[in-house]
């Protein structure tokens, strides 16, 4: 995903695997929303997460705060995408 500007993203998805497809939307959905509300600030190489900056490579990809929270929301839109729509 990318972040054009505060209100603008852009994200690519491969609708090959339509699981794959709905899992990578709704995690990238999470971090628009961190965006939005800046729970996540991006600037050069410092993520700042609440008011925390972490180096970009800090720490592991998937024990950063953000990533988590990502993971974890994305489950549960998943599961309610896939209740109401198909």
């Amino acid at each position: 995903m990318d972040m054009e500007d505060d209100r603008t993203f852009r994200l690519e998805v491969d609708f090959s695997d339509m699981d794959e497809m709905i899992n990578t939307i709704m995690h990238e959905m999470v971090h628009v929303k961190q965006y939005l509300r800046k729970e996540l600030v991006q600037k050069d190489n410092i993520w700042i997460w609440k008011n925390v900056a972490f180096g970009k490579y800090a720490m592991d990809y998937r024990k950063r705060p953000w990533e988590i929270e990502a993971y974890f929301k994305e489950e549960q839109l998943i599961k309610s995408f896939k209740e109401e729509y198909i």
